[in-house]
């Protein structure tokens, strides 16, 4: 995933969370791999987000959906003061 990818992901579930008055949660807003971990379901042969620009490592899926929401948010701060 480039940075560019990231910024446009990002922007699109703050849009997201905007229209459909989603809070951003670990439980609202969350990949495929922090699925299990969090909501308890089983997952199997998920490709998700676990690596972000300029990572070097593998990283926990419910840190690395931690800084994206951190993301989002800031973008919902940017929609809805513009």
């Amino acid at each position: 995933m480039t940075e560019r990818q990231l910024d446009v992901f990002c922007k699109m579930v703050a849009e997201y969370c905007l229209r459909y008055d989603l809070p951003v949660t670990d439980e609202t807003v969350l990949s495929h791999a922090e699925v299990e971990p969090t909501l308890r379901v089983t997952q199997t042969g998920k490709w998700d987000i676990t690596v972000l620009p300029g990572m070097t490592y593998v990283g926990d899926p419910v840190a690395v959906g931690d800084i994206l929401r951190d993301r989002v948010r800031l973008e919902l701060k940017i929609l809805r003061s513009s």
